[in-house]
């Protein structure tokens, strides 16, 4: 009986359903080169190659061979080490914050239902027959999943049909492979993937790092201006706007209306409202350079967030919504008219 796709997914959906551990080796004749599902592989502070593995359902535990820690997580909280700096305390937060970022990652981590539903990055079969094969003495399926339009190779992945753990993931047109070495069922207790020495918060060390990139940011800003020149200046531009996307329901029966305006690159965006004509205050809170007049039938204002508008631009957006550009305007409208209450 042939094995099908939907079998081999639910098994390894949110697995492994028992707890294992084992090693796993890496091999990646090109480290510049990734082809993998999901995010690329992160090595930050030791190189690719082996690891030993505990996992059981979202608890996962990794350490190099010599017993150095790199990762813990009990399913809630996780710690993440850099064995390159072993005195340093590990980065400590919520699991969806920190996760496991080393070697063979994208094998030994967990990728969730939702993971394989949103998304065409290595979430279906190529058509290839699901093999069953024997691994590491266990039985298991080796199934072949097609890569999204803008990746070159399919990978392959072998998975143990016991636990739903995937023992193998290839890239056979790339020369890239994680897999297990070693392999076994084996419980531990909860205490085993968690951590109680000093840690590091994960926002403190965000706000650590922001800190740092500030510092550096505003001495570079300060060398550019020395050595390079004025950090600001005014460059005029000429920017067309056009594709008008009319907030609301729809238009009302009034002529009042509040859109925005895409300017051809889609770099930027204007905005733009207008109410019928009223002696009235109207102020439509906008931060920034706001222009506004009235042309007798309506009150308008625009404005580009970001920028200023100098004479040239404020008569041009005037120009563009006057009188004589719109149909059923009354012609003894007065172009100049004060918006209402605002002189």
């Amino acid at each position: 009986m042939t094995t099908g796709w939907v079998e081999v997914l639910t098994r390894m959906v949110d697995g492994p359903v028992a707890p294992v551990t084992g090693v796993v080796e890496t091999v990646d004749p090109e480290p510049e080169f990734r082809m993998w599902f999901g995010e690329l592989p992160v090595f930050v502070g030791f190189p690719p190659g082996a690891v030993r593995v505990w996992r059981d359902g979202a608890k996962l535990r990794v350490d190099l061979p010599d017993g150095t820690p790199v990762f813990r997580g009990d399913g809630d909280r996780s710690w993440s080490f850099d064995p390159a700096q072993p005195a340093q305390s590990p980065v400590s937060g919520p699991a969806r914050r920190v996760h496991y970022t080393g070697p063979a990652d994208m094998l030994v981590g967990l990728r969730d239902a939702n993971d394989w539903a949103r998304t065409d990055d290595f979430t279906r079969p190529t058509g290839r027959p699901i093999a069953e094969i024997d691994f590491l003495g266990r039985p298991a399926w080796e199934v072949e999943l097609a890569p999204p339009e803008h990746k070159p190779y399919p990978i392959q992945l072998v998975v143990d049909r016991a636990t739903g753990t995937v023992l193998e993931m290839r890239n056979d047109g790339a020369g890239v492979r994680a897999s297990y070495v070693e392999f076994a069922q084996a419980d531990v207790p909860h205490d085993w993937y968690t951590w109680d020495g000093p840690v590091l918060d994960v926002a403190e060390r965000d706000a650590r790092e922001g800190a740092r990139f500030d510092e550096e940011q505003a001495g570079r800003r300060a060398w550019f201006a020395e050595n390079v020149g004025a950090p600001e200046f005014t460059l005029p531009l000429a920017l067309t706007f056009g594709e008008p996307s009319v907030h609301g329901a729809r238009p009302a029966a009034d002529g009042t209306l509040e859109a925005s305006l895409r300017s051809t690159t889609g770099n930027l965006h204007a905005r733009l409202a207008r109410r019928p004509h009223s002696p009235q205050p109207w102020d439509p809170a906008w931060d920034g350079d706001v222009e506004r007049w009235s042309d007798g039938d309506f009150d308008w204002a625009f404005t580009v967030p970001g920028a200023s508008l100098d004479d040239a631009a404020r008569a041009a957006v005037r120009a563009a919504f006057g009188p004589e550009r719109v149909a059923g305007r009354r012609p003894e409208a007065s172009p100049g008219d004060a918006v209402g209450g605002d002189g």
